[in-house]
């Protein structure tokens, strides 16, 4: 007690490297925790740079050699600890706390307090130096799955004890076989949660650590990290202001709740960003992982309860990073993905939100078709699926209705577009004030980033598909809009494809004509409309190929249509040079047909 502090450190001086460690370290322990606790009372003023090469001896002591000694109970560790919260002796605290020290602790219990103890202080210490030695090491240590995993355990006993024994005591009821793998996974960690759980800041702590060393984050993580998804999770809804919550004389802290959520918040940030980064990682390592229907569940609920962009857009990253590895998992939220665009959050969401939002319909939209999705005997109807998908883009801000839409389009296969452009058509004006929603201009918008030529192939298909239902007006107007408006270009023999294509639209439009003469006039307006915005674009031999097609069907019923069309392209149009060439071409194939067809139709009347 009277030997001043310089006489001490000349006395430890002499004895250093002597051997016998553990010893030491024991001998030295009270005289290290007492020069610190002094330096952090602010004592010693005078003698303070004594007091400091002290605590440096001291700490040099604690070598790996010494390590056995640094038992849970020991006075030894409580003196490490003491200088590694104090940040004593600068980097001589560090280089005491080696990796090959922590590697030669007695036991996982002494190591997770020297690796919390060095979180804090690399996270709170205002000497901007010490806290780069103090990350510099965090990134050195041996840190294996296994024990990390219990540092990852939390829970508010308020809010998710009762919701985890309901959430384990019923598994999911869709997919037996997935269920019951889920609830054991996720439950395999019961062990764990019945020791010591950590402070929600040390949870934190460690979750950022994982996210600065990406190589931590491995598939043995994906159980603890679900928990603690669940439990955050539970914990955000739990501190919501509700009377109802509170007995009569139970006193409300708002501060403390609100500290507690916004803890929880980032917490349940950091869980969904490290199990994104396990699940993408795993196409890279090949590590088996799997993330069980419950685990996708919550994830899911993370994103649809949210208020938070940051959290919304890590889930639904994390969900897209699902659907890639396992599309099968994905199934069954593709409806909740496809409602979240319309969610009220949305509407405040930045770039960035809706750039998840759209990445990870396209994962699940993607996995969702590959796994016959699209499908006529899938357990959700492509239509379905696109009305409420279509229902929901009603809801998002103006700007963002033409990407998701394309969104859309592009996860779903080529065949399928026909029937996005009529649910886009079957929708109502939508909105309000300055946003009234006209459905048609989004599907205009998609069909005006195709080719020309794809452009009047989709709407020939639109065509066949409308023909026989309410929507046929609708989509010849549409089909006249895109793809033969007044303003459209003629096309020329160079263009080959395109001619075809449109040619193709004509057959589809004559072929609904006939009908929709005897039984919606709207319709057949709407198709004279079309076919005649046709006729403008396409070259007239092209043209009148195209109705000798028609004339020489098995349709009887078309070919009186097909003779008239003809002969108004004819009288109408041309000089009689052009209409010569037209009904000759190369060959007279046309010429031939019609004339056939016409000879038939004499002699049969």
């Amino acid at each position: 007690d009277g030997c001043p502090a310089d006489e001490a450190s000349a006395l430890l001086a002499a004895s250093e490297g002597a051997g016998w460690h553990e010893r030491q370290v024991a001998l030295v322990a009270p005289l290290l925790a007492r020069c610190v606790d002094t330096l952090a009372a602010g004592g010693g003023a005078e003698g303070g740079g004594a007091l400091v090469e002290l605590v440096s001896s001291c700490l040099r002591r604690y070598s790996p050699l010494a390590a056995p000694a640094l038992t849970s109970d020991s006075e030894a560790l409580r003196a490490l600890l003491l200088a590694v919260k104090a940040g004593g002796a600068g980097g001589d605290v560090i280089r005491a706390s080696s990796p090959a020290l922590f590697s030669a602790m007695p036991s996982d219990e002494e190591r997770t307090a020297l690796l919390l103890g060095l979180l804090k202080l690399a996270q709170r210490t205002a000497d901007a130096g010490l806290r780069e030695r103090a990350q510099g090491l965090l990134g050195e240590l041996p840190l294996p799955p296994d024990f990390l995993a219990p540092l990852l355990e939390w829970t508010d006993g308020k809010a998710s004890s009762a919701e985890e024994q309901r959430v384990e005591a019923t598994p999911p009821p869709k997919k037996r076989s997935r269920a019951k793998k889920s609830a054991v996974a996720i439950a395999a960690g019961a062990a764990a949660r019945s020791g010591p759980t950590r402070s929600l800041n040390d949870v934190v702590a460690v979750l950022q650590l994982v996210q600065s060393r990406p190589a931590l984050a491995r598939a043995a993580l994906v159980a603890p990290l679900l928990r603690l998804l669940r439990a955050t999770v539970a914990a955000c809804a739990s501190a919501a202001p509700s009377g109802a919550e509170n007995a009569p004389n139970e006193p409300v802290d708002a501060g403390a709740r609100d500290a507690t959520a916004a803890s929880a918040q980032y917490a349940q940030l950091l869980s969904l960003h490290a199990l994104e980064g396990i699940v993408s990682r795993a196409r890279e390592t090949a590590e088996a992982v799997e993330v069980p229907v419950e685990g996708v569940e919550l994830i899911v609920d993370s994103a649809r309860t949210t208020s938070d962009g940051a959290v919304r857009s890590a889930a639904l990253g994390a969900l897209a990073a699902v659907a890639q590895i396992d599309p099968q998992q994905a199934l069954d939220h593709v409806m909740e993905v496809v409602s979240l665009a319309g969610q009220r959050s949305m509407a405040t969401a930045s770039a960035s939100g809706w750039r998840a939002v759209q990445s990870a319909l396209e994962a699940v939209v993607l996995a969702w078709a590959e796994a016959g999705g699209a499908d006529e005997d899938s357990d959700v109807p492509l239509d379905a699926m696109l009305r409420s998908f279509v229902t929901a883009l009603g809801a998002a801000p103006a700007p963002q209705r033409t990407p998701l839409a394309a969104t859309m389009a592009r996860a779903l296969p080529d065949s399928a577009m026909p029937s996005v452009l009529l649910a886009l058509l079957e929708h109502p004006g939508a909105g309000g004030g300055d946003d009234i929603w006209d459905a048609a201009e989004t599907a205009a918008a998609l069909c005006v980033r195709l080719r020309p030529a794809d452009r009047a192939a989709v709407c020939a298909e639109l065509m066949t598909v409308a023909a026989e239902g309410p929507l046929l007006a609708a989509a010849a107007a549409f089909a006249a809009d895109v793809a033969a408006a007044p303003s459209a270009a003629a096309l020329h023999a160079e263009d080959a494809e395109a001619i075809t294509t449109h040619a193709d639209l004509l057959q589809a439009a004559v072929a609904a004509l006939a009908d929709a003469r005897e039984d919606d006039a709207g319709a057949a307006a709407a198709l004279e409309v079309l076919v005649s915005g046709l006729r403008r674009r396409l070259p007239l031999p092209d043209y009148l190929a195209a109705l000798a097609s028609i004339a020489e069907g098995a349709s009887e019923e078309l070919r009186p249509q097909a003779l008239e069309l003809c002969a108004e392209a004819l009288l109408d149009g041309p000089s009689s040079a052009d209409a010569a060439y037209a009904l000759v071409g190369e060959g007279g194939e046309a010429a031939a047909a019609l004339l056939d067809v016409a000879r038939e139709l004499f002699e049969a009347e």
